[in-house]
Order: C-alpha cells, then structure tokens, then sequence
C-alpha cells in the first residue's frame, strides 16, 4: 500500500484495566431458532476471546455457525433466530443485554462487518460515495461536505483508484474487486476496535483475493483494530489469522494458535479439514475428503457430533458429548482421544 495514501486516526486510547481483558468474550452462548413445532439449536455452548489487535480465524463447513454467531454479536439475528442462553462481552459490556437502540450506538462505530457478497450488502440505487458518507454522518457527527470528503479519504485508504471519481459511482460500476474494497471503507467509516469480515475473499480471483488480505493485514496494523475473519477455506486463514477457532455442527471443537493448529492438529475433523487442501510438491490423484454427511443441526447425532464421519471413533464417542479441554497451553479441542 502506498505510503502516502491516507492514514486512519489510532483508536481511543483505553486503559491498562480495559486491555487486560478480551476485546471480545464469548461465554457458553447458545443461539436457537423456533416455531410452533420445532427449536433448532443452531450454536451450542460456544466460548472464545478475542484481544485487541489480533485476528481470530472461524473456519468450518456449511451450517456449522460461523456467520449465525457474528449476526449475534451484531444484534442482527433476524426471528425465529435468538440468543437463548450465554453472553457476549464486547469493550466491558454485555451486548445481548442491550436493547436495539444501544447496540445500534455500536454496531457500525465500535464494531463493523463486511459482508461475502457485496453486490447484495451494496444499496444499488445509492452511489458508493453516498452508502459511505451516511455512515460517516451517523457515526462521526460530520456535515455532508465533510462526510463526502472523509469518503473519497477512506475510498483512497483502501486502494480503490480515482477515489474522487469513483466516489461518484453506483455498485454496478464497479468490479468485484473494487466494491469489496469498498465495502472495507464503509466498515472503517467509523473506525472500529473489532471488524468482522464473513467470507469476504470467496467471490473473488486468486490474484484480486490476495490484495484483499493484504489490505486488511496493512489496515489492521494502522488501525490496532482486531479480526474476527470467517472462512471455509484453510489457506487463507493461514496468511491471516493469530489463532484459529474451528467449529463443527454448531459447537467448537478445536481453538489454537494459528502455528499450532497448522503444525500439530489435534481433532480428527481439523485434521480432515487440512488434509484437503491442495499442497505444493508430490503427486496425488485424488486429494482426500471426509467420509459422510454435514449433520443437520435440527437432527445432530448423540454423543460427539462428528463421531459418524471419525475414523477414531470408539462406542463411548456415540454416548456422551465431548468437553471442550486444554491439552497444552493455548490450545483446547473437543475430543477425549485426544486430550490424554
């Protein structure tokens, strides 16, 4: 990133008391989702911690919860969804005891997400410099003339090209690329302490993924800002993530730092999940999958959620749910094979 484009103001500062605790805490939260005939348990009993600056990879399957627990946070849980039990910590302060209004004062300014798709977070009818500048408005208390300049600055933060013309450009305007990028800006509007990025590399070419990381590795590090950065895929959590939260069926079953979870993973599933990505080097014909089916979470299996598809399993696995233990310092997984 050039040196010379625009620079964030660093956060406010906070005191030794306040960063001695997580940024983010979250404890035992389960999220369900009812009708008049059935409640889905949708995240279990879910516990991690997040500390100011750092970047925590979520990574897991399809309907294993990582985007459910970040709307959570949000206060975005759209009915039948709801937080029914658990709490979540943000800055000192338990956020699902907050009603809207509240949460509205720190969803956006203290904490900000960017979305997978931005075609579709993207107002269509509204330009890019309008969807930024209103955020602005909302959060820093800026005149429209101000706000507009603090959008072509943010637009300028984050690479996009011609910032003072692009400003004036709708969503459809512009390449998968740059309004991702530009979805990045939006989020930063209100120079938050926690951002949480769902998926925001899927959509896009290697080559254009690879800036998109760079660029939330270089604005991290101005920011002091933490990640919480959710993906499917293993390879890019590796260029990204301090530590690493793998889930499964709603539930956590595996939470290290990013080296040793790479280096030594400890639950069957992190290990299936590794052993299919693509590697440099050697030849294989078939890389290898996990055998069976993502559990339903309306319908998950008793015992160990993933014990049908473990080439570990014993009878016992079957029977009783795994607690989710330190086997060394840093590093927990859900799997009693594992935790002697």
């Amino acid at each position: 990133m050039d040196s010379q484009r625009t620079t964030l103001k660093d956060p406010t500062p906070r005191s030794n008391t306040a960063n001695d605790r997580p940024l983010l805490d979250v404890r035992d939260l389960e999220i369900r989702f009812s009708n008049q005939k059935d409640t889905i348990p949708a995240v279990h009993r879910l516990s991690y911690q997040l500390e100011h600056g750092r970047t925590l990879g979520v990574v897991g399957e399809s309907g294993c919860g990582k985007t459910i627990t970040a709307l959570a946070i949000l206060g975005l849980l759209d009915p039948p969804g709801k937080i029914s039990g658990g709490e979540i910590w943000f800055e000192g302060q338990e956020l699902s005891s907050l009603t809207q209004n509240e949460l509205a004062k720190i969803r956006g300014a203290r904490i900000a997400m960017v979305f997978q798709e931005p075609m579709t977070a993207l107002n269509p009818v509204y330009t890019i410099g309008d969807q930024i500048s209103e955020v602005v408005v909302v959060h820093q208390n800026l005149s429209q003339s101000a706000a507009r300049s603090r959008a072509i600055e943010l637009l300028d933060l984050v690479c996009v090209p011609a910032p003072s013309k692009r400003v004036h450009d709708y969503p459809h305007q512009l390449s998968g690329g740059l309004r991702q990028r530009a979805m990045i800006a939006m989020a930063l509007a209100g120079e938050p302490t926690l951002l949480i990025a769902d998926e925001p590399t899927t959509a896009l070419d290697v080559t254009v993924q690879s800036q998109i990381l760079e660029l939330f590795l270089e604005i991290q590090s101005q920011f002091k800002m933490a990640i919480q950065f959710i993906s499917h895929d293993l390879g890019v959590i590796s260029e990204i993530a301090d530590e690493v939260l793998v889930l499964y069926g709603g539930r956590a079953v595996e939470r290290a730092s990013a080296t040793a979870l790479f280096d030594n993973p400890r639950h069957p599933y992190t290990k299936g999940l590794l052993a299919t990505v693509p590697r440099l080097g050697g030849y294989r014909r078939r890389l290898p999958t996990i055998p069976g089916q993502i559990p339903n979470v309306n319908n998950l299996p008793s015992g160990c959620p993933f014990h049908d598809r473990c080439s570990i399993a014993e009878p016992e696995c079957a029977e009783q749910e795994p607690t989710f233990d330190q086997v060394e310092t840093g590093h927990w997984v859900a799997c009693p094979k594992v935790q002697s």
